[in-house]
This record gives structure tokens, sequence and C-alpha cells, in this order.
């Protein structure tokens, strides 16, 4: 048995040439998990089943499931992000629409978790808590317990007709890169910041060689490479590593 991120698969079996036909169960968590990465791993582990589950740090554990079996024949209709699954035990999943009202099959909403094992909010944040952590509104006040609440992720999702949950991206700018989480707004603000930017079109994940990494889009006044390379140098001082682009674009004009 193995646990892992998907990130982590990737790196172990990028360039495996041996089978492990003993691996019977492998567990990944933290990001979202392809197709490709299942089919990869299945060939060098024939008898694995995958399991990817889906959680957060508010959550305290992974709350969602969705099994892979060993070789899976089914692989070749899924869709190339694997689904998170249905609730684990003591958990609902909710697809709720803007009305904040159950979103029908494989209608768009955004994504709630229903759970007693919820973190009680946000330290010495109140307004954020009370923005996220939300009391059941789908049970009378006067019989719902303090600790029956909606924890309202941001991401994006819908039920399947197999009810498991689809993910589909977010509603504002958190990405994962690697497993941790990335807030682009804030990403946006320290370059247009130290790098005296006219415009910032975007900071936005890219897809490289199968890794996630960050990519600006700017438009700049001055001399680039000297102001990039200073804005490098004081991001390895200030900010851990997978929150620094590793390359940028620089425009001078809008196309």
């Amino acid at each position: 048995m193995t646990v892992l991120t998907p990130a982590m698969g990737q790196l172990l079996s990028a360039d495996a040439s041996v089978t492990i036909p003993s691996l019977k169960s492998a567990f990944f968590v933290g990001d979202v998990l392809a197709k490709r990465d299942v089919i990869r791993l299945q060939q060098l582990a024939p008898n694995c089943q995958v399991i990817n589950m889906m959680g957060s740090t508010e959550t305290q554990r992974s709350v969602s499931y969705f099994t892979i079996p060993p070789s899976s024949t089914n692989l070749v209709n899924q869709k190339e992000i694997i689904p998170a699954g249905k609730g684990m035990k003591d958990v609902q999943l909710l697809v709720l629409n803007k009305l904040m009202q159950p979103c029908g099959i494989s209608e768009v909403g955004e994504l709630f978790m229903r759970s007693h094992h919820m973190a009680l909010g946000y330290l010495g944040l109140p307004e954020e808590t009370a923005a996220k952590f939300l009391p059941n509104w789908f049970i009378p006040e006067a019989t719902r317990k303090p600790t029956d609440r909606l924890y309202k992720t941001g991401d994006v999702g819908r039920f399947s007709p197999s009810g498991a949950v689809e993910c589909m991206g977010r509603l504002d700018d958190q990405i994962k890169i690697r497993g941790f989480r990335v807030e682009l707004r804030e990403i946006d603000t320290f370059l247009i910041q130290h790098l005296q930017c006219a415009r910032l079109l975007r900071c936005f994940g890219a897809i490289f060689l199968k890794n996630i990494n960050l990519l600006p889009i700017l438009f700049h006044r001055q001399e680039w490479p000297t102001l990039w390379m200073s804005c490098a140098r004081t991001c390895a001082r200030s900010c851990p590593c997978m929150l620094f682009p590793v390359s940028s674009s620089l425009w001078r004009v809008f196309p």
C-alpha cells in the first residue's frame, strides 16, 4: 500500500521499468489526479487498485473517495480528471447553485461539505470563518446542532449520473501546485509592487511537461532582466519556492 500526492506518483513512475505486482492499493490525495497517471501506475502495478481522495485543511482529513479497480477497463471512457467520488462515512457532499439550493445531476455549482469533522474556523479571522463555515440551513434552527455546518469550498463541480462528484475548477484564483495552495492574487500584488509593472495581465498556472508552474504575463515600463533578477532574489528570501514563477512572459503591448 502507498499514499501519494499526484505529483509524487508522477515522479515515482516516470522512469520506472520494473513491475510491482505486490502493490495492492495506492491512495492519492492533495491535488487533481489525471487519468494518464492512473494508467501509468496500473501498467507498473497490475494488481493495484487506485483510490482518489479529496480533502482540505479545513476538514482535517479526506472527505471523499473514488475507487478504480486493478487494470480497470472503465478508464477507457473515464474523463481526463478522475472524479472526487462520494462522501466518506459521516460526510455529505453537496453541489449548490447561486440560490444555495441543490443542483440537479450534471448541473454545475459550488461544492459544499457537511461533516462534524471540520475545523472550528480560522484563528483570528472571524469574517473569513463566517464566510466559509455556514450553519446548515437545511435543518431547522431549533433542532440543528452547533456542529452541523457546511463548509464552502470554492470548488466548482457537479454530480455525475453515477452519484460521484466531478471537480471542474475554482470560483476564485486559488490553484494547487504539487499539493500546495497558491493564491494567484497575492502573487499578482507582489509582482506589480516589486517589478513596477505597468500592468500584470495574469499570473496563471500553466502545464509544462506534466508539472504545473506559474507563468506571469507582464507589461513593463523599464529594463526587464535587471528587475526580474532583483525580484527573484527578494522572492527567494521571503516566499516559499512554489509561490515564485519559474519564468515570465514580457509583452510591450496588449495584442
